[in-house]
């Protein structure tokens, strides 16, 4: 089997991993805004729920920048 053949399965297997990443972290943000007694997310719920998980690298592109 050559390295063709295997890129369309390599790609969805990393898209799957992505996308159930993603909603992990989203599940976690509203977590954090329902604990703050909030049904609205803010960046500081993200930025929270990634520093709880450890912040990961994989987040990194997610960062919200606050310039308060």
């Amino acid at each position: 089997m050559s390295v063709f053949k295997r890129r369309p399965k390599a790609l969805l297997a990393l898209q799957e991993a992505l996308e159930a990443s993603v909603v992990e972290l989203f599940k976690d943000t509203f977590l954090c805004a329902v604990h703050a007694k909030r049904v609205t997310i803010f960046s500081k719920d993200m930025q929270l729920a990634r520093r709880i998980r450890g912040g990961s690298a994989i987040y990194q592109h997610f960062a919200v920048k606050n310039d308060h």
